[in-house]
């Protein structure tokens, strides 16, 4: 019988043109697919006759030498000369010809060819993986049509609009390739450290990077990435700008170099640090403090004795204190501080703060830390009154790219622009990564991808998600090799109604670790208060030791039964680990801190697996 496809394999010139989109390169291309489909596609697959002139819809084919056969058994036919300028001549055997007319009938043997032997061992080779392929495919439809079960099932049985927390999970999950790779047993709990990427970002990033074009797709996936995070972190684009750099760390330490470069930090200003800060939003602080002859004030959580703050070696003229208003006088000009602890969860009202800063220093610039916040709660950045807002995608389901978002008035003041900020060339793969993190929110919000799983958490609304297909690059339109994976803008509604999801799961998971953590007598959480419960004011982010075992001990346990989490001081401040007592050799030794950090795709059997782990081990209770 015919077969009923052609498995085709093109090879157009490579060079550094092509890659580069130079028109001659592009031009060449257009012609070999373009000859492609006149000689071989169209007559194979709608079966055009042999006496139809097609020359005059495809143009002409020149340079080609036919090397199919059409059909008669001998491969010798004139049928078989060199092809020259014009001579177009689809090839459509009897047999085809015949297929076509008769469906499922019988084909005349005689009019196949002969096949040779390495066509029979591709044939079988091909049915190999074709059987491999189909098995795939069904595994794959058992696993949708569980899933699309479950979600109908849940919207039949409630008559609630809200998804249930088992859902939300459920529905997350299919959309991360960690989750449904088999070789990714592991649960993870490490999320505070680099969480976990969505379909969406990959396949974005892999279309960028696939086909790269600096001037056109680059430029466009910047300024989309930039579009995207100014939604995502709250930002008015009349009154803010976004700025992309390598990652946080790097944005802090350019950001600081513009507040002395532009003249704006001076000999006898005051800077004002949150103890609790990552050292990212610490150390390029100090450092411009010193070369300009400026102070550094601490805002600490706990107060310290004489005999700790001796301990910490701090420089001579440092000031501290609980009180935050104590700090602020007419000399401050900068605040920084974090929207949440990587280390504590606890969150931050960043807008009460800006108000009580502004009081006393209306001029101060306010520069926040959202790393650890921005995968768990929507900033809202331009009504927080903040003038600068720095986060990490990797940290936020997205590539290894830093974005931070400035009020345009403080970034004049500053002079930042574009050029002493973003410094090189942006990575535009991350970029596109970015562009795709939008859509994985989006539809997180909207509650539905048909284009991937089918299933759905809105119960709302029945009709089909509308996907969109970019269509005002002229690159995409005019070559589809170009046409970027299906995404769905990302609105405000959308990515408020995502937040809201994510904090409805990461309630339920993390107070239920809470709760069994409190109960173990050697545990001791580090935390504002120990003896606080409310999870609804902290990320979920636990923190602890244990008085018996080692915090390295706990971490390899957890690893040696599928499970990773990690330990030590994450970057913290040695006032930080003053505050809490951790900050002494012999903790040092046993490795630190135990911490726990979950995100919304961690369902009840993740939170309920690692405690039972701990428990397991000898002298946990």
């Amino acid at each position: 019988r015919k077969p009923v496809a052609y498995l085709l394999e093109v090879n157009c010139p490579p060079s550094q043109d092509t890659a580069t989109g130079l028109k001659h390169a592009e031009d060449l291309h257009d012609e070999v697919l373009r000859d492609l489909v006149n000689m071989w596609i169209v007559p194979n697959v709608v079966h055009v006759h042999e006496n139809e002139n097609r020359d005059g819809a495809m143009g002409p084919c020149g340079g080609w030498k036919c090397v199919y056969g059409d059909g008669d058994g001998d491969g010798d036919s004139d049928d078989n000369e060199s092809l020259h300028a014009g001579q177009t001549k689809p090839q459509c055997t009897k047999a085809s010809q015949e297929n076509r007319d008769d469906n499922n009938d019988d084909v005349n043997n005689d009019n196949l060819m002969v096949p040779s032997k390495a066509a029979i061992l591709n044939k079988i080779k091909w049915g190999m993986l074709e059987r491999k392929s189909q098995r795939i495919y069904a595994n794959a439809q058992v696993d949708h049509s569980r899933t699309k079960t479950i979600s109908l099932s849940s919207q039949s049985a409630s008559t609630s609009t809200s998804p249930s927390v088992e859902e939300i999970t459920e529905f997350a999950r299919t959309q991360f390739p960690y989750f449904n790779n088999s070789k990714s047993a592991q649960i993870f709990l490490e999320n505070a450290g680099g969480s976990q990427v969505p379909s969406q970002v990959i396949e974005h990033m892999v279309n960028g990077i696939s086909h790269r074009h600096r001037n056109l797709i680059g430029s466009k996936a910047k300024e989309d990435a930039r579009a995207t995070m100014m939604t995502i972190l709250g930002g008015d684009p009349s009154t803010h700008t976004v700025f992309l750099g390598a990652n946080a760390t790097s944005l802090f330490h350019t950001l600081a170099e513009r507040f002395v470069e532009s003249g704006y930090l001076r000999k006898g200003d005051e800077i004002v640090l949150a103890s609790e800060n990552h050292m990212a939003n610490v150390i390029p602080w100090q450092r411009i403090a010193k070369r300009v002859g400026a102070k550094i004030f601490w805002w600490t959580r706990r107060s310290l004795s004489e005999t700790q703050c001796a301990n910490l070696n701090l420089e001579y003229g440092t000031r501290m204190s609980t009180d935050l208003d104590s700090l602020l006088t007419v000399n401050t000009r900068i605040v920084c501080l974090s929207h949440a602890s990587n280390v504590l969860g606890s969150i931050r009202d960043i807008g009460a703060l800006c108000q009580i800063i502004r009081r006393p220093c209306p001029n101060v610039q306010v520069v926040v830390d959202g790393v650890a916040a921005c995968a768990h709660l929507y900033t809202d950045v331009a009504t927080l009154g903040v003038d600068w807002y720095v986060v990490s995608c990797h940290k936020l389901f997205g590539p290894h790219v830093g974005a931070m978002c400035g009020r345009t008035e403080a970034a004049i003041a500053i002079h930042a622009e574009d050029s002493s900020i973003m410094l090189g060339t942006v990575n535009y793969e991350g970029c596109s990564g970015i562009v795709g993190l939008g859509s994985y929110l989006s539809i997180l919000g909207d509650g539905r991808n048909e284009s991937k799983t089918g299933v759905s958490l809105d119960r709302t609304n029945p009709n089909a998600l509308k996907i969109s297909q970019p269509g005002d690059d002229p690159v995409q339109q005019r070559h589809s090799l170009y046409a970027m994976p299906k995404y769905q803008k990302l609105s405000t509604g959308r990515l408020v109604k995502s937040y809201r999801h994510i904090a409805k799961v990461e309630r339920h998971t993390s107070s239920y670790i809470l709760h069994h953590l409190q109960n173990c007598l050697h545990v001791r959480l580090i935390r504002e208060d120990d003896n606080d419960a409310d999870v609804t004011s902290t990320i979920p982010v636990l923190s602890f030791i244990h008085t018996q075992i080692s915090s390295h001990d706990i971490v390899q346990w957890c690893l040696q039964h599928g499970l990773i989490i990690r330990c030590g001081y994450f970057l913290s401040t040695a006032l930080l680990r003053a505050e809490f007592d951790t900050h002494n050799q012999y903790m040092e030794e046993r490795g630190g801190i135990v911490r726990v950090s979950l995100c919304h795709y961690n369902n009840m059997e993740d939170a309920k697996a690692i405690i039972h782990i701990l428990g397991t081990m000898n002298g946990w209770d």
